[in-house]
């Protein structure tokens, strides 16, 4: 007999108390779901949690799991199969107590004993409801040979074999630390390799749907050249370690029920008694025992070594890494590889090193300027203290407890006293972890010269007369600007000084009334750009000048040959320094070339103001290239940390108008909306857009924070400053 859900949940007490104390399942239903693994889920996951993983009538559930049935169940099935470092899947971990894994670190944890590169976590997972399957129980044990099973309706096990689909790939892969002209150090295990274990992985692996594609971490080459088996031989290195039994290149192939861990393409060896999977063992085997030097990084930076040391197994012991949270199969930016089991290839901890640094914003003094620290901390609208922002996987950093005011929001000051470089990873808070490893980083950036000493050295804008126009407003004269400059610093809490401003104009030649607009600093910080004209007849042009205001001077090579085509001016303005030091600009000169269907400077269709579209310039080439072709304002280049270019764009249609945000590569490519579309996450206008450094995005005028981007890393002491 089946219960109602309002039943279900008006008996929760008595189904508690009869239910847990036998571990017993409910009465059977039509298949081996049904009957077994429902009624499990049912007193663990949603009797004991008053209901939380039904789906209500609009069919959402809490934490996105509906477990009414296994259809709503299989379209989370990523909760299932044990991931990556993980000894079980995200269901039972989060429903159950925490485990203890043990994660591989490039260093001995203790000196004692230089063998032991392993450090023991104890997973911190945390969940709402608390755990509701006993790990050791009955229930536990089933839905444990279930999930290995293949998790199917019938409870049959679902084999999960390998196919090598594809052409292989010709060409060497890419890495900093292979040299495909140089020899080989040890030649008998490359020998043995080429022989045995790359005729192997060819017929297995190299195909171009698996490990045939460059992007994938064991890319493998199609071996017909010697810079090609190279090549495989040494990404096939950074995939072994010792001892060899734990090595990814060994458990990722191995059935689960052999020994084996978690493999997007299926199983391709069923057992460790097969011919193949022997041949590789005893490859791997004798590299880690002959030549184990050959399965260390040489040297890694101090970033790198703390990174694996202390930062990968924080993020493996708050759950960072399961299938739909930070894998690889996600759509965000920092998708982390999980290894094998707490095991790492050297391939993989760079990546997730990559990758983790890439939302490490060690320009910034401010550790919690960072988006991979920020999105695990409190936000401010949800403790007043709280210094992050909203994440779906919750606010894992936040390890310092409650006291009679509410939750106790990390800061700097709690980390005093806190061993961050070798404390017990189980007792000292993460956030303490990831605050030493910013340190590290940004110590060593200014040691390299990559960032200045100073935190900020300076402050350039344009000061206007109020009611001076719009981010479109740029054909009407708006006399009485200047370009001014300030000096400032930042104290040890972050705060700013800005010390009494001067005008950068006095050498500029453009009289006692000047239209200024669209500061812009070249990331190293020799120069600053702007627009400007000193008369209503004269059209905006670009100038750029050192970064104490000497040698002011028009930009050379770039103005178009008219001041005036089509009763139009041919202004170029809103200069935007690429890191490699070109500039891209807005500009109503027109399309560049032939072909085109209106040549020279046109009217926008909607308000019939001088149209501009984007265009870079080279002053190395002295070449000037269109790199925007629409019938609309294309304005306010801006970029983003990985150079790509963000912009406003105007959006027109009967009865509608709308500026928006765009990116774009600054090839070309890749011309992408972003946000404010037709009012889209509540934005009426995204305008004058620019990166933050936790990759935020922020808009001027209108809401503050419109996406999740960052401002390009400055490495000079100079940033851009816009009134409003």
């Amino acid at each position: 007999m089946r219960v109602g859900r309002s039943k279900l949940v008006r008996a929760t007490g008595l189904l508690l108390v009869a239910l847990v104390a036998c571990d017993e399942p409910n009465a059977p239903g039509s298949s081996y779901f049904d009957e077994r693994i429902e009624p499990a889920l049912k007193v663990g996951c949603v009797s004991q949690t008053a209901g939380c993983h039904l789906a209500s009538l609009d069919g959402t559930a809490t934490g996105n799991l509906d477990l009414s049935s296994f259809d709503a169940l299989m379209r989370r099935s990523d909760v299932l199969p044990a991931y990556g470092p993980y000894p079980v899947g995200l269901l039972l971990l989060k429903g159950s107590a925490p485990v203890d894994v043990a994660v591989e670190t490039y260093d001995p944890p203790d000196g004692a004993d230089a063998d032991e590169r392993v450090v023991r976590i104890t997973t911190d997972v945390r969940h709402n409801a608390g755990a509701g399957i006993a790990l050791t129980s009955d229930t536990s044990n089933l839905l444990k040979q279930w999930i290995a099973n293949g998790h199917t309706r019938t409870g049959t096990p679902r084999p999960r074999l390998s196919v090598n689909e594809g052409e292989c790939t010709s060409g060497a892969g890419h890495d900093p630390r292979f040299d495909p002209k140089a020899e080989p150090k040890d030649k008998a295990s490359f020998d043995a390799f080429r022989r045995d274990v790359e005729p192997l992985l060819h017929s297995t692996c190299s195909g171009g749907t698996c490990h045939g594609s460059p992007i994938a971490d064991l890319y493998l080459a199609c071996g017909d050249t010697e810079e090609e088996v190279r090549w495989n031989y040494f990404i096939a290195l950074q995939h072994v370690t010792t001892p060899a039994s734990l090595s990814e290149i060994l458990r990722r192939p191995l059935a689960l029920a052999s020994g084996g861990s978690f493999h997007e393409g299926g199983d391709v060896f069923a057992s460790t008694e097969q011919e193949g999977y022997r041949t590789l063992r005893t490859w791997a085997e004798d590299v880690a025992e002959n030549s184990p030097e050959l399965l260390r990084d040489d040297d890694p930076n101090e970033g790198l070594r703390f990174f694996a040391n202390r930062v990968q197994p924080v993020l493996v012991r708050k759950g960072c890494m399961f299938l739909n949270c930070h894998s690889p199969s996600m759509f965000h930016d920092l998708r982390l590889r999980g290894g094998s089991q707490g095991v790492f290839s050297r391939t993989a901890t760079r990546r997730n090193y990559e990758m983790s640094k890439a939302l490490l914003a060690y320009e910034s003094s401010d550790p919690n300027d960072s988006r991979i620290i920020a999105k695990n901390l409190y936000p401010g609208t949800d403790v007043p203290d709280g210094q992050g922002m909203a994440h779906r996987g919750g606010f894992l950093f936040e390890d310092f407890g409650v006291d009679t005011n509410g939750p106790i929001a990390a800061r700097a000051d709690l980390c005093d006293g806190v061993d961050a470089d070798s404390g017990d990873l189980n007792e000292i808070p993460a956030y303490c972890v990831l605050r030493r490893w910013h340190a590290i980083e940004r110590d060593a950036a200014i040691a390299s010269g990559e960032l200045p000493a100073e935190a900020l050295g300076g402050v350039v804008w344009v000061s206007r007369p109020d009611g001076a126009g719009v981010v479109d407003d740029f054909d009407t004269f708006r006399g009485g600007a200047d370009l001014r400059f300030a000096s400032a610093v930042v104290d040890d809490t972050g705060a700013v000084t800005v010390e009494a401003s001067t005008s950068l104009l006095a050498d500029c030649g453009l009289g006692n009334n000047p239209d200024v607009r669209t500061p812009a600093v070249s990331w190293d910080a020799t120069r600053i750009a702007f627009a400007a004209r000193d008369a209503a007849s004269d059209p905006l042009r670009l100038y750029w000048m050192d970064a104490d205001g000497a040698n002011c001077e028009p930009v050379p090579d770039v103005a178009p040959s008219k001041d005036e085509e089509n009763g139009i001016l041919t202004h170029d303005f809103d200069p935007a320094f690429a890191p490699d030091g070109r500039i891209v600009f807005a500009s109503t000169r027109g399309h560049l070339g032939t072909g085109y269907a209106y040549e020279g400077p046109t009217r926008t269709p909607s308000r019939l103001q001088p149209n501009a579209n984007l265009y870079v310039f080279d002053p190395d080439a002295k070449d000037v290239r269109e790199l925007t072709f629409l019938l609309n304002q294309e304005l306010s280049p801006s970029f983003m940390a990985d150079g790509r270019v963000i912009f406003t764009t105007e959006k027109r249609a009967r009865e509608f108008h709308q500026f928006a945000g765009r990116r774009q590569n600054l090839d070309g490519g890749d011309y992408h909306p972003l946000f404010a579309q037709r009012d889209s996450v509540g934005l009426a206008a995204a305008r004058e857009i620019i990166e933050l450094p936790n990759r935020n995005w922020s808009s001027s005028p209108g809401p503050r924070r419109v996406g999740r981007r960052r401002h390009p890393r400055h490495r000079q002491p100079l940033h851009r400053s816009r009134p409003g």
